[in-house]
Order: C-alpha cells, then sequence, then structure tokens
C-alpha cells in the first residue's frame, strides 16, 4: 500500500486541478476591460503575445454586454490615437472589426488617409455595420495613391457599395494600372446596370493589359446580376464575352455563366460549341448540360449525338445520363450500335440511370455479343442497375433465351438484384446439362431460394449426373437448409432423400450434406451409414464425421478408430478425433482426457501416438501428465511425449501446482538445454508465487444483449444458482505481462460487458478464521461454501489487495467462487488467502480439481 500514497497524492492534485478548470470563470468587470486595453497598447511585435490572447478572450466573454463592449470600443479608439505600437494599433483594428461601431469612424478615417495605417484602418471598417462607414472610406479615395486606393478599393467592392461606383469608374481609367485593376475589381463585385455599362465601355478602351481584369468583373458583374434574378441582361454580358476575342478561360466563364442562366435559350450555343474543333470548350459544355434547364432540352441535345465525333460522342452520353431523362433512350440505344468502342461502352453504361425494362433484351445481347471484357462488364452492371417494374422479368426471360455463357452470367445479374422471383426459372436452369450454368444456378439459389425451395433443392442434388457442381450443390443444400426456422426440421429434407436414394454419389452428398446442418438425429443417419456395405458411402460418412462441427462424433470417430482395418480411415478418424476434441466450448476438461486416454490406447503406430501427443500437450488436467508421461519410454515418441508433458505442466501449473512441480523437476534433470531451461521456469513460477492461488477452474462468458457490465453485476447467472450444470474448465496460467500473479481473463475470452466465473477448493486442517485479498478489473462478488462473503460493482484497474475480507474456513474442502465483472479494456484478477494480521497461513492447500 505504501507505493500507491503518492500515486493517490499526484491523483487528488490532479482532480483538484480538473475542478478549478472546469469552474466558471468570474464575471468581466470594467477594471479587467481597462487592464486588457491598457496591456494590449503596451504591446509590442516580437513581445509576449498574452495581450493580444487576453484581448481576445475578452471579446468573446463580454458579447452580448453593450456597455462593456463600448468601454472597450472607447479604450482602443484612444489607443489608435495615441503613440501605440504599430502592431499593437494592428491588433486594435482587428479587435475593431469585430465590434466597431459609428464611434470608431473618425479615427478610422485619419488612419486611412496615412499610408502607414491605411491597411489598418481598411480592416476595421470593412465589416462595420454604419454608412458612415463607406462615406469615410469614399471620401479618403481621393486623399490617396498607389496601395492606399488599392486597399480602399478592395473594401468598397466588399461592401458592394453603389455610392461609389462613379467614383471607383473614374479610378479604372485612371494613369496607375495597380489602382485601375482594383477599381475594376471593385466594380465587379457592386454590380448591377450601371456598373455593366461602365465595364462594357471600359473594356473597350482600357489597355490591353488591363483588358483581362476588365472581363473578368464584367463577368462577375453577370453572375451577381444572374443571381439577383436578372437572367436576361445577364445573359447579354455572356453572349458578348463568347463574341469577343478573349482568352478561352473567359469563353469557358461565359459559357457556364449563359448555360446556367438562359436554360433553352442556350441551347444553339451549346449545340454550336459542340460542333466545334475546339476541344476545352466541347468538354466544358458537356460537362455542364446537367445544369441546362428548360423543356425538352434533352431531345435537342440526343438528336445531336449522330454528328458528332467518338469522344464528344461519349462525353455527351455521359452528360445525358447524368440528366437522368428519358428522353435521351432513342439516341442513347442507337449509339450502343457504334462502330466505336468506347462509344458503346459509353452508351451500355447510361442506360443504367436512364433506361427501363425495355432496354433489358438490348443490353442483354450486348454483354453476349461484347468483343472486349470491358464492354460486357458494362452491360451487366446496367443491367444490375436498372431500376423500375418489370426489368427482372425481362432479365429473367433473357436468360432463358440466352446461350450458356451469356445464361450464367444473366443468373449473376439476377442473384445480385435478389430477384427472388427468379427462383423457379434458376430451379430449372440448376438441373441443366451446362456445368457454367449450373454452378451459377446453384450459387444464386444459395442465396435466392427459400425455406420452402428446399425439397426442389434437395432433388436436384440427388439427380445430378458425375461430379460437376457437386460441391456447389452441396453447398447450397445446406445454405437452404439454415433458412428452415424449426432447427430441428432443417435436416428432414436431406434424411428423407438419404433413405430413398440410389446412387453412392448422391448417398454421398448428402451425407457431406448432413455433416453440414448436424443436430442429433442427423448425427444417428450418418453413424449407420458408416456400417453401409458400400465402401464409397461408408468413406462418405467417416469423412462427414471427421469434419462434424463440434464434439458429439468423437465418440463414433472413436469406434471407427477402433475398429476398422482401413489404414486410412483410421488416419481420417484420429485427426477428426483431435480436431474436435480441440474445439472450444466442446466436451470438459475431464472428458476430454478421458477421449484422449482412449486414443492413446489404441494407437498402435508412432505416427498415431504423436497426433495424440499433440492434442493432449493442450489438456489443462493433471492427470494428462501420466498419460504423456508413460509415452516417454518409446523411443519412436520420446521427443512428442516430452514436449506434451512440459505443455501440460505449464497448463496446470495454477490449478495443480503440486503435479505439475513433480513433472517439472524430471524435466528440469533431462540433457536437452531447452527443455531444461522450460521446465526450471515452471519450477520458478510455482515457488515464487505460493502464497497467491494460481489454481482455478473457470466458466464463462456470460452476458446479456444490451446489458452493461453494471447491470450484469446484479444478475444471477448459472454458476450463482444451486443446480444449474454449468461447464468448468482448468483456467490456463496466463498472466499480467510482468505481474506473473494477475490472472488475464481477456486471453480466454476477447470480450467487452460480460461476466466469468472462476472457482478452487481451499483444504484447511482445521476450522480458522482467515482473510481473502483479492484485486479485480473491473469489480466482482465472492462466494466461499455458498455464502456471499463480499462484492463491489466498480469500473477500475486490477491492483493486488485492492479488496480485503475476512472469512471463516471449516475443516476440511472449502469452495471458493468470484464473480469477474469485465467492463472495456484489461479483465484480471488475483487473490491469495492469509491470517487475520496479513502473515502466511499455514496447514492449507489449494486445489481446483476437487469437486
Amino acid at each position: 500500500m505504501r507505493t500507491l500514497k503518492p500515486l493517490a497524492a499526484t491523483l487528488l492534485v490532479l482532480v483538484a486541478c480538473g475542478i478549478a478548470a472546469a469552474a466558471p470563470a468570474p464575471p468581466v468587470t470594467k477594471a479587467d476591460v481597462a487592464k486588457a486595453v491598457v496591456d494590449l497598447a503596451g504591446y509590442k511585435a516580437g513581445k509576449d503575445h498574452a495581450p493580444v490572447q487576453n484581448m481576445a478572450s475578452l471579446l468573446q466573454r463580454i458579447a452580448g454586454r453593450a456597455d462593456l463592449l463600448r468601454q472597450t470600443e472607447r479604450g482602443l479608439i484612444g489607443l489608435l490615437a495615441g503613440e501605440a505600437d504599430p502592431e499593437a494599433k494592428l491588433q486594435a483594428c482587428q479587435a475593431l472589426a469585430r465590434i466597431g461601431s459609428e464611434a470608431c469612424i473618425p479615427v478610422l478615417k485619419k488612419m486611412l488617409a496615412d499610408p502607414k495605417t491605411n491597411h489598418m484602418a481598411c480592416w476595421a471598417l470593412q465589416p462595420n455595420p454604419s454608412p458612415k462607414a463607406a462615406a469615410a472610406l469614399r471620401s479618403a479615395l481621393a486623399g490617396t495613391k498607389g496601395k492606399a486606393t488599392v486597399c480602399i478599393c478592395g473594401v468598397l467592392g466588399h461592401r458592394r457599395d453603389a455610392a461609389s461606383t462613379a467614383a471607383l469608374a473614374k479610378l479604372a481609367a485612371a494613369g496607375d494600372p495597380m489602382v485601375a485593376e482594383a477599381a475594376l475589381s471593385a466594380l465587379g463585385k457592386i454590380s448591377g446596370a450601371e456598373v455593366a455599362t461602365i465595364l462594357a465601355d471600359a473594356r473597350k478602351r482600357v489597355p490591353d493589359a488591363l483588358r483581362p481584369a476588365a472581363t473578368d468583373a464584367y463577368l462577375q458583374c453577370a453572375g451577381r446580376m444572374a443571381a439577383a434574378g436578372q437572367a436576361a441582361p445577364a445573359a447579354a454580358i455572356y453572349k458578348t464575352v463568347l463574341a469577343a476575342d478573349a482568352p478561352l478561360r473567359f469563353h469557358r466563364g461565359a459559357l457556364l455563366g449563359l448555360m446556367r442562366t438562359a436554360g433553352a435559350d442556350a441551347i444553339p450555343l451549346v449545340l454550336k460549341t459542340i460542333r466545334s474543333n475546339d476541344p476545352q470548350m466541347r468538354a466544358a459544355a458537356i460537362a455542364n448540360i446537367p445544369e441546362l434547364k428548360g423543356a425538352g432540352i434533352t431531345r435537342q441535345l440526343a438528336a445531336e449525338m449522330a454528328n458528332l465525333p467518338p469522344d464528344a460522342k461519349v462525353l455527351l452520353i455521359g452528360a445525358l445520363a447524368r440528366r437522368g431523362d428519358t428522353g435521351a433512350n432513342e439516341a442513347v440505344l442507337k449509339a450502343t450500335g457504334s462502330a466505336s468502342a468506347e462509344v458503346r461502352a459509353a452508351a451500355v453504361a447510361a442506360l443504367a440511370d436512364i433506361g427501363d425494362a425495355s432496354c433489358v433484351a438490348l443490353l442483354a445481347r450486348a454483354a453476349a455479343a461484347a468483343k472486349t471484357d470491358s464492354e460486357k462488364q458494362a452491360a451487366l452492371v446496367s443491367l444490375r442497375r436498372l431500376k423500375g417494374d418489370g426489368v427482372d422479368e425481362a432479365i429473367t426471360k433473357s436468360m432463358a433465351a440466352a446461350k450458356p455463357d451469356a445464361r450464367a452470367s444473366l443468373i449473376d445479374v439476377l442473384l445480385s438484384r435478389s430477384a427472388a422471383g427468379a427462383v423457379p426459372a434458376i430451379l430449372k436452369e440448376a438441373g441443366g446439362g451446362d456445368e457454367g450454368v449450373r454452378k451459377a444456378a446453384f450459387r444464386a439459389l444459395g442465396m435466392l431460394a427459400k425455406a420452402k425451395d428446399l425439397a426442389a433443392v434437395v432433388d436436384l442434388l440427388v439427380g445430378l449426373k458425375g461430379d460437376a457442381g457437386r460441391d456447389d450443390a452441396e453447398r447450397t443444400v445446406i445454405e437452404v437448409a439454415r433458412k428452415v426456422e424449426d432447427e430441428g426440421a432443417r435436416a428432414d429434407a436431406a434424411l428423407a432423400a438419404l433413405a430413398k436414394a440410389k446412387s453412392a454419389a448422391a448417398k454421398g452428398s448428402l451425407l457431406r450434406v448432413l455433416r453440414g446442418i448436424a443436430g442429433a438425429k442427423v448425427l444417428d443417419a450418418v453413424k449407420a451409414a458408416v456400417r453401409d456395405s458400400d465402401s464409397a458411402i461408408q468413406d462418405a460418412a467417416i469423412r462427414a464425421l471427421a469434419d462434424w462441427p463440434d464434439a458429439a462424433a468423437v465418440a463414433p470417430l472413436m469406434d471407427v478408430f477402433r475398429s476398422t482395418e482401413s489404414t486410412v480411415h483410421r488416419v481420417v478418424a484420429l485427426r477428426g478425433c483431435v480436431r474436435l476434441l480441440g474445439l472450444a466450448g466442446g466436451l470438459s476438461t475431464a472428458e476430454t482426457l478421458k477421449a484422449y486416454t482412449g486414443l492413446m490406447a489404441l494407437a498402435k503406430r508412432p505416427e498415431d501416438k504423436k497426433l495424440v501427443l499433440a492434442g493432449l500437450a493442450k489438456v489443462a488436467h493433471p492427470d494428462a501428465l501420466a498419460v504423456a508421461e508413460s509415452c516417454m519410454n518409446d523411443p519412436a515418441v520420446r521427443a512428442e511425449a516430452t514436449l506434451a508433458v512440459l505443455g501440460i505442466a505449464r497448463a496446470v501449473m495454477g490449478s495443480a501446482p503440486g503435479v505439475a512441480k513433480a513433472a517439472a523437476t524430471k524435466l528440469a534433470a533431462t540433457k536437452d538445454s531447452g527443455i531444461r531451461k522450460q521446465a526450471r521456469q515452471i519450477l520458478a513460477h510455482i515457488s515464487k508465487h505460493k502464497d497467491y492461488i494460481t489454481s482455478w477452474q473457470v466458466t464463462g462468458v456470460y452476458a446479456e444483449r444490451n446489458k452493461k457490465y453494471s447491470q450484469l453485476f446484479a444478475m444471477a447467472f448459472p454458476p450463482e444458482k444451486a443446480g444449474e450444470k454449468v461447464a468448468w474448465r482448468a483456467l490456463p496460467v496466463v498472466t499480467r505481462k510482468g505481474s506473473p500473479i494477475i490472472h488475464n481473463l481477456r486471453a480466454q475470452w476477447n470480450r467487452e460487458q460480460c461476466v466469468a466465473y472462476v472457482r478452487t477448493w481451499v483444504q484447511s486442517d482445521k476450522a480458522r478464521s482467515a482473510r481473502l485479498l483479492l484485486g479485480t478489473d473491473d469489480g466482482n462478488k465472492v462466494w466461499m461454501n455458498g455464502k456471499r462473503v463480499h462484492q463491489v460493482n466498480t469500473g477500475r484497474a486490477c491492483v493486488p489487495d485492492q479488496d480485503g475480507v475476512n472469512v471463516q474456513l471449516k475443516q476440511g474442502w472449502n469452495a471458493l467462487l468470484i464473480k469477474v465483472i469485465q467492463n472495456t479494456g484489461p479483465w484480471e484478477f488475483c487473490a491469495r488467502l492469509v491470517a487475520r494480521d496479513g502473515s502466511l497461513l499455514d496447514g492449507i492447500r489449494i486445489d481446483a480439481t476437487h469437486e
């Protein structure tokens, strides 16, 4: 506990700091405002930035406080009128841009005339809501030049100050190109009929170097007019620019503006552009076709398709598809027969967006006749994406009439469309003679067929000729059978067919299907088939048992291993047993050990014994050591037996430390240095942590949907209930890295929001009082001899001895049960028994295998 005190102190400090940080800031006073202004007035470039940050924070905190805002503004006005550093004045203007009113305009007007402060004043005046701000800017135009004038023009343009139009027009004709360009730009932002006239005249009169700026402003003016609902004058501007000798970017901008503004009236110009030899303009026009508004536009554009070269056709088809207008259907359908592969592919792809059931036959023919894989895939993709009534039915009809290769592709299309109505037709195809079609049909039936179709699918499997497609058919029957809601009836159709089947091939298929369905009555049928007089059926049944999904097949496989004279079947059965015995959630540890003991007794060949030892090495039961040790005298399997003993000892060093210690002691004397090292590690672990309980059995996990760990804490699961059957198994020693006493349950189950239970037995030579010390991540409940003695419902990390509870041990065996709750992240626990005074407890023994 001493090591926890500094940590606790640190946590208290952090919590205190967190509370302080979360506490609301005190209200701003007038004194706070005055100080913030004074501090900002003393700010200089390169110095501590705190005054700037404090002013920004102050403005946030006083938002909505008119009295403090006006006090701040007055303070900033005084700062600007004084001798503050230019950087301080810049920061003051930035603040006034946020809170400035009519009151600050006089001082800012003076600053406009000074080239050194002009830009600062412009910054503050741009968002100022007072009309006097614009008046100040206009009056300053005459007294400035160069960059100062440029700055003022920019602000007037941003404010869209129509009153400055005449002054800006005069400046646009000025001799200073920089000022003229700024004035033109400002006029474009202000916009309006008067500005449009000025800019139209300017484009004729300005020097060549300024003509691009004038044209750009002219287009900007048109855009703002269009946005304001003045479509006709805006369109006139766009047409003027298009007709003039101007750089491509202006022609493209004017064209796009016209297409967005003029609607159907823009069609003649769009068609002219599409027919032109300018690929950039043509591409720009086609790309914006989806934005054209108006009746009949799609048909007008589609009619132009025949007059275009292939590359333009591809672009136009894509644009028409994006319009989603069926008016283009006829032209696009015609384009599917183009001599150009690119045009054909584009047309086929476009039908996905504008086509309907009437296009299915054409798309199906296009897929079948495609000269390239990309063309074929384009047609199939369109078939998958087609919308509207009757599409599935039309595809089904085309599928039935198609040649085998195309038929298989169309079945895949129906599958991707989840066309359940096509199941009868697909069932027919699954019974056909073409292997590729059968394969596609069975694949589709696995997804589309319903439980009611199961008998038909089983009949198809039974009726198969040859092995082609048999795997697909078997898999399909299993998939459809799993759709039967009554789990006990899922195998009925296959069992009935097995009883009637005549051919060994059909019976073998049905046995493999039954393996995929499983269940008690299914297992009986497969066991009966093991005794069939036909060797092929015997083989299928034995292999089905070896691939069984659960440990229920272990016993019949052991019978096969015991009785068969076939070496192949002995190997299949043994491998199946070892696989099934290793499945999680199968037999109990004791049952698994019993099975391995029986297999070892039946094993005759060294290869068989090695396979049994490989599985036995994973059985965490002390009695498994005796089985493995009995093989160490056999030179043919000594190496495998030694490794098995080592693995078992490591697995049970927690649940049966005495037995593990005895086995590890023998291994520590062997000549193999690697074995010696691992054995000594086991001995060191047992010796070092003997006061902590490492002998445990575990069961889990237990959870409830939508229940959090804190709710699961209160719920009683089977281990808490008397008489409930619970599958317990030895808990392997998997501990937290660096802390061998803390057991890591997350290594057993990588789960969250759940619980597990661990138990063991404590043998005491007399009745006595003791103290149980434990730690858990997260909460826990503890029972001693069936009586709850401790509980804590919390989320936390596991720390040794974080909980302590006095317990009473009776003479003899005492049952200890702990419920370990899991929230998120690590899932751990540790426990030990000590005397009431904390000293070691003599006269007790821990054994998790005692029941």
